[in-house]
């Protein structure tokens, strides 16, 4: 799950021009309400090869329904 909450905040992060992104993921088999929260802080700078990813439809092959 971790790669996954990961790989989506950066290609969020970056498709938003943002400095800073929170990620939130949550198992359905977890009785928890979050099981995992991610923070990312970095400049935003643009990327081709994010871009690229983001157009081949990548952002949303890392949402797990």
């Amino acid at each position: 799950m971790y790669q996954q909450i990961f790989s989506y905040s950066v290609l969020q992060k970056y498709k938003q021009q943002v400095t800073t992104w929170v990620g939130l993921g949550c198992d359905i088999n977890s009785s928890k309400k979050l099981d995992l929260a991610v923070y990312i802080s970095f400049p935003w700078v643009k990327d081709t090869e994010i871009e690229k990813m983001i157009e081949d439809g990548h952002l949303m092959e890392n949402v797990v329904k």
